[in-house]
This record gives C-alpha cells, structure tokens and sequence, in this order.
C-alpha cells in the first residue's frame, strides 16, 4: 500500500468468494487482506489453495486501485506544485511553461531561495499550499474510486434490465393467457369479417416458434390486430374476380366455393361451344 494512504475500497462482489469458505477461512482472509494493504507482506501456507485462488482476484483489484491512487496523487502533486509556482514565483512558472527547466528542477530552485524583498511571504507558506494539495488525495481518491464503481454498476445494471426487459415480461404470462388475450382482440371484428376469415387468420397468427414458447404475431417488431386483418381481407379478395371487398367480407366459405366451381362450369361450357363451331359433322 501506498505511503500515507489511509483507506482502500471493499466492494460488494467480494462477498461471492466469502460465502464459499468456512467462517474460519473467510476470518483468515479479511485478516490476510488488512496484513496486505498495510504492507506487511503476507503469504498462505501451501496447503491453503482455496484462500490463495479466493485472495487472487481481490489482489489484481487492489494492485489496480493502488496504481489509480498513485496516478491521481502524481497528478495533483504537480498541481499543487505548479500553483506554488505560479503564485509565488512567476519568473520559474514561466519558464516551465516555455520547458526551459522541467517542474522539478523549478521546485527545487523555489525550495532554495532566500526570502527577497518584494516576496510578502515566508518559505512555510510556499510549502504549506503544497501540502494542502497531497493531504487531501487520499480521501478524494477514494471518493473517484467508488463513483466510478458505482457508475458501472449502475450501467450494467440498466444493460441487463434493457436486454431482459421483454422476455421476463413474456415468462409472467403462460402462452394460454396470451393465447386469449389475442382471442380478445380478435373479437371485435367479428360483425365485420366472417368467422372463417378470423379462424384462418387466428390460425396463422397464433402458430408457434420450432422451441414453442411465441407465437408468430409475437415475433412481430409492431403488431395491429385492425390492421393486420385489413391487409388479410384485401389478400383474400385478390383470388376472386368481381367482388366488392363488403361483399367478401361477409360471404362463407361454402358460398365462395360454389361461385368458384359455378365460375369454372362456365369457363368449360364456353369453351365446348367454340370448339363445336370448328368441328365438322360425319358425312351421311
């Protein structure tokens, strides 16, 4: 653990790793994290290989929140630093700012100088703002780790709900339910349509998927029962020639079936008479 630092981050899916061990080892293992952020070096015996796999992954977290603190404390070191310079001594803030001298080689000239004249301040207050600045990393830090954990947890969680949203809606229904649920919007049009122009479109729309559990009007990205049924009547009316689409509507499928084998009979006795004007009789 890093020099001064004072606190580290828990998180709550460590609990799964805990809930695997006996009371007994999982006391081990919160000793043998405390011992290990405090730098004292801890090591498992050999024949306790479920608390070394178990410890493993808490320590990669660890390693990665340790050098996130020490990125941020280099930071805003230098930023404390940098606002020393500029504040009380413009002539090296200057010159950093050109890089004809690195920060450090400013810090450690501003360190040397002598109190001069025009300088209303003494040395312990130059020091002073740069402390200010490191004192407070630790507790910052800890705060940007846990915003930043919690800000993933939360878009996990809204992906998952996002991707689940629609087949946890689908496992509180039973299929019967939905089933009569699209009976029911099928009834209103029953003075409108035929009750066998329903029952083929009710037939259709209701024939499940190859694992059974949707219905082919489910897998629908938009779904208007009135609609659908629109566009149903207008393809049935396209198979016969001179019919109103009101009239369609409310004929049976007997009636339909009559004027189609009444159409044919006609279409042949039309075509037996034209062949008997070509035909010629047997001489007597």
């Amino acid at each position: 653990m890093a020099e001064d630092k004072k606190a580290f981050v828990v998180y709550a899916d460590w609990e799964s790793q805990f809930d695997l061990l006996s009371d007994e080892e999982a006391g081990k293992l919160i000793k043998h994290i405390f011992s290990y952020v405090n730098d004292k070096n801890p090591e498992f015996e050999n024949n306790e290989r479920l608390l070394i796999m178990a410890f493993e992954p808490i320590k990669k977290q660890l390693k990665r929140d340790l050098k996130r603190y020490e990125n941020t404390k280099s930071e805003r070191s230098n930023s404390g630093v940098i606002g020393n310079l500029k504040r009380w001594h413009i002539d090296l803030y200057k010159m950093f700012e050109k890089k004809e001298i690195t920060l450090e080689e400013a810090q450690k000239i501003a360190n040397s100088r002598n109190k001069s004249l025009c300088d209303n301040s003494d040395t312990s207050k130059s020091q002073t703002v740069a402390n200010i600045a490191v004192k407070d990393i630790v507790t910052d830090t800890v705060i940007d780790i846990v915003k930043e954990t919690v800000k993933d947890t939360d878009i996990s969680i809204n992906s998952v709900s996002a991707e689940n949203k629609f087949s946890s809606t689908q496992t509180k229904k039973n299929i019967e339910d939905r089933l009569e649920e699209f009976r029911l919007q099928i009834a209103p049009f029953k003075e409108k349509y035929s009750s066998d122009t329903l029952n083929d479109f009710w037939r259709y729309w209701t024939e499940k998927n190859s694992n059974g559990k949707k219905m082919r009007f489910e897998m629908q990205k938009v779904f208007d029962v009135g609609r659908r049924l629109i566009t149903w009547s207008k393809n049935e009316n396209k198979n016969f020639n001179g019919k109103s689409k009101s009239n369609f509507g409310v004929q049976s499928r007997q009636e339909r079936v009559e004027e189609v084998r009444e159409f044919r009979i006609a279409n042949q006795q039309a075509l037996a008479d034209r062949l008997s004007k070509y035909t010629t009789s047997n001489p007597e």
